[in-house]
C-alpha cells in the first residue's frame, strides 16, 4: 500500500523475481570460457538456475547461435546444459538494448512459462534501481491512476535505503530511452506533479525509474 488519499487506495504488486544481475564492484570474471583462452570480461549475471557467472558479451553470442539454430538458449558453458529462461532473456534485453530484436527471438524459443506477474490496462511496470548499481534492480506494477508522489514513495520503500536518508537528499529520475542506446533522464520533485498521476505522464511500459543517491545525475543534468 504505497498511499490513501479520501477513499482512494492505490495498491502495488511486487514482483515475484528480482533481476539476479552483479555490481561491477565485485569484479567477478566471467566463467563462460576456461582454459588457454579464457574470457577476461567481468561477469554481469548470476544465471538462475545454475548460478554460473556469466558477461553479456558471452551470454548475447551463445544465445546468437541458438536462435541460428532454432533451439532453446542456453547456458554458454560448454558441460552446462541448462536453459536459459525468459527472465534472464528479458534481461539481456533491457542491459543491452542493441540486442532487443535478438531477445525477442530468443523468447519465443524459451521453454519455461510466462509467470511473472503481468500488467493489466489499467497498471504499468515500474523498474527500477540505485544508479551505478545494477544488482538493485527491482520490478513493481503500478496503478496509472496512482499519483507521483506515491510511486516515488514506493520506489524507495521497495530500495531499503538507509534510514538516516531523507527524499530530500535524494534524486529520483525517469530514463527515457534514445537513439543509438543512449538516454535521457528526467528528473521528479513530488511537490512539482502536484496530483499528476502515472496516466498523465504518458510513460513507456515499462517505466525506469532509477533512484540517484549520490547526486551523481543531480550534478550532470546542471551541465
Amino acid at each position: 500500500m504505497a498511499g490513501v488519499e479520501g477513499n482512494t487506495t492505490t495498491q502495488i504488486a511486487f514482483g515475484s523475481q528480482t533481476i539476479s544481475v552483479l555490481d561491477l564492484e565485485d569484479r567477478q570474471r566471467c566463467e563462460a570460457r576456461r582454459g588457454a583462452f579464457p574470457c577476461v570480461n567481468v561477469a554481469r549475471m548470476h544465471l538462475i538456475n545454475c548460478r554460473h557467472r556469466i558477461c553479456y558479451d558471452c551470454l548475447s553470442e551463445k544465445i546468437e547461435q541458438n536462435v541460428q539454430n532454432n533451439n532453446a538458449p542456453r547456458c554458454p558453458l560448454a558441460y552446462c546444459s541448462n536453459l536459459i529462461s525468459r527472465f534472464e532473456v528479458r534481461t539481456l534485453a533491457c542491459r543491452c538494448t542493441h540486442l532487443k530484436e535478438l531477445c525477442a527471438k530468443a523468447e519465443q524459443l524459451t521453454t519455461d512459462p510466462c509467470n511473472e506477474m503481468t500488467a493489466n490496462k489499467e497498471e504499468i511496470i515500474v523498474e527500477s534501481y540505485i544508479y551505478g548499481r545494477e544488482a538493485t534492480n527491482k520490478r513493481i506494477i503500478i496503478p496509472k491512476l496512482c499519483i507521483i508522489a506515491d510511486l516515488i514513495n514506493a520506489v524507495l520503500q521497495m530500495q531499503r535505503l538507509a534510514r538516516n536518508r531523507t527524499t530530500s537528499s535524494i534524486a529520483i529520475f525517469v530514463r527515457h530511452e534514445m537513439e543509438k542506446g543512449l538516454y535521457k533522464y528526467e528528473r521528479l520533485v513530488a511537490k512539482e506533479f502536484g496530483k499528476k498521476t502515472v496516466k498523465d505522464m504518458n510513460w513507456g511500459d515499462p517505466t525506469h525509474v532509477v533512484v540517484d543517491i549520490d547526486n551523481h545525475l543531480h550534478r550532470h543534468n546542471k551541465k
